[in-house]
């Protein structure tokens, strides 16, 4: 048997009833259905949900008790609802990379999970200090054998001319790489002096002074968030206040 206009596409037609996919009502799926906010266990409020206790994720979907990532990014295991990284791995899903010493050994910062050390240090974590050879100016200097320094090249500096002069100063959210700033996790910019946004920002937004703003039709604290869901929130509070 056929189906009521073949369902709209929005159904499958089996033995002459439609069976919609979700998001579709009406005997021939014609009729697209209200989003459920947040569930059912949230609250909509300014772009976002505020999830009721007991629940947790951005539609609060996810009893407490799970992970939001039951894989923990393939870097960790689910404990209790709760994701237990690796070692080099952080973050609520364990997608981040980290450093082994994600402090560098006070000596460095890390970046994409790799310590980039101050000058005069180095090793993974940077916890060696350097020493002084004749050969060790890194060909951007001379070794002064008297005092067992290195006197470096214009545009070079650190115990071993192994740093190259930024034009700026990369302040105290970044170090100097190759001449330019490489900024720390949560900083961007020239001089690493703008806090970062999100990451999901870029897609539907633009980051301003670490603030997300919404491209056009787009909401939430990451702009990951349709308007059309918004809309929605605000004709239920008409239809339930007047």
């Amino acid at each position: 048997m056929e189906c009521p206009h073949n369902c709209h596409g929005n159904g499958d037609c089996l033995s002459g009833t439609c069976h919609c996919f979700p998001g579709f009502l009406g005997p021939d799926c014609s009729r697209a259905s209200c989003p459920v906010l947040c569930s059912g266990n949230g609250q909509y409020s300014r772009g976002r949900c505020l999830c009721f206790s007991g629940w947790k994720g951005t539609e609060c979907d996810v009893p407490s008790n799970q992970c939001i990532d039951i894989h923990c990014g393939g870097h960790g295991i689910c404990i209790m609802g709760v994701c237990a990284c690796n070692t080099r791995y952080k973050g609520d899903n364990c997608e981040e990379a980290d450093c082994l010493d994600p402090g560098c050994s006070v000596h460095g910062v890390c970046i994409h999970g790799e310590c980039h050390c101050s000058p005069g240090w180095g090793g993974t974590n940077c916890e060696i200090l350097k020493t002084m050879c004749p050969d060790q100016c890194s060909g951007h200097g001379t070794y002064q054998s008297e005092s067992g320094t290195c006197t470096c090249d214009t545009n070079w500096t650190g115990p071993d001319c192994s740093v190259e002069v930024c034009v700026v100063d990369c302040g105290s959210h970044g170090v100097c790489f190759g001449g330019s700033c490489r900024c720390e996790e949560g900083w961007t910019g020239t001089v690493c002096d703008q806090k970062a946004c999100h990451p999901m920002c870029t897609k539907n937004g633009v980051c301003k002074e670490g603030k997300c703003e919404c491209n056009q039709g787009w909401t939430g604290e990451h702009c990951n968030i349709g308007r059309s869901t918004e809309e929605y929130t605000r004709l239920q509070w008409t239809y339930t206040y007047t």
